[in-house]
């Protein structure tokens, strides 16, 4: 750095200044493929990062890193929540794990399919090809339903959707009702639990520490918030919530 330093008065105003930007871009890339919010925030500039966000991303990069198997992030609508964990986090987590699986499931099957374009067209973008290897297979790129060309899968679906043939590193559910009357109705309770014990516990990887991740709604009023005792682990350790 001190030999950099000595021959800094060579060169002029703006190519010290593109020398600047280069270095700072260059650490910033850097950063992307380590944290999700820098991720985010190299791939959506005018993303502006709260306290709930470094909290959420915090959490999510747990998952990722195989120390948490099963969170429950209660988080008021409106909060950025999907943002980071239903657009930013599949992308980034696929991009440092470019063979793994990962449901993604919403309340309509129709949400869950923007979700899974929005991920798709990040994962084209050149912002984020400067950041990671991964590609999508050229022959697999419907916007719900994808694969790498390192093996890897991304799939959407509604709540209460068909998953046969999948399986799942991670399985991320954001916000399972529809409306609020839905989440207060004990019929609609029901079929949301019957479907997750059913259908998607048995989506998850036994011989992986495979993630759970149930994402949305208000701790007072989310009926999920009282599935820790009563759903089955996909291994021994407590929801963390």
């Amino acid at each position: 750095m001190s030999n950099l330093t000595k021959h800094l008065h060579r060169y002029d105003a703006p190519s010290l200044l593109a020398l600047q930007k280069a270095i700072s871009g260059e650490s910033k890339r850097r950063a992307a493929a380590t944290s999700l919010i820098s991720f985010t925030e190299y791939t959506y500039p005018r993303y502006q990062a709260g306290s709930i966000h470094h909290q959420i991303a915090e959490q999510l990069e747990r998952v990722a890193r195989d120390e948490v198997d099963r969170l429950m992030l209660l988080v008021p609508p409106r909060h950025g929540k999907s943002e980071l964990a239903s657009r930013r986090f599949p992308a980034w987590y696929l991009g440092r794990h470019p063979d793994k699986q990962f449901i993604s499931a919403s309340a309509s099957f129709a949400l869950a399919e923007d979700f899974g374009r929005d991920v798709r067209n990040l994962m084209n973008s050149s912002e984020y090809q400067e950041i990671f290897e991964t590609k999508l297979a050229e022959d697999s790129q419907a916007r719900g339903r994808w694969t790498t060309s390192e093996g890897g899968s991304y799939f959407a679906t509604g709540v209460g959707g068909a998953l046969m043939g999948r399986g799942a590193h991670v399985l991320l559910i954001d916000d399972p009702f529809g409306s609020m009357a839905d989440a207060r109705s004990e019929h609609k309770r029901k079929e949301v639990h019957d479907w997750y014990t059913g259908t998607c516990y048995n989506r998850l990887k036994k011989m992986a520490r495979s993630s759970l991740s149930i994402i949305g709604c208000t701790k007072t009023t989310c009926p999920v918030a009282s599935w820790p005792s009563k759903l089955p682990a996909v291994t021994s350790g407590p929801w963390l919530n």
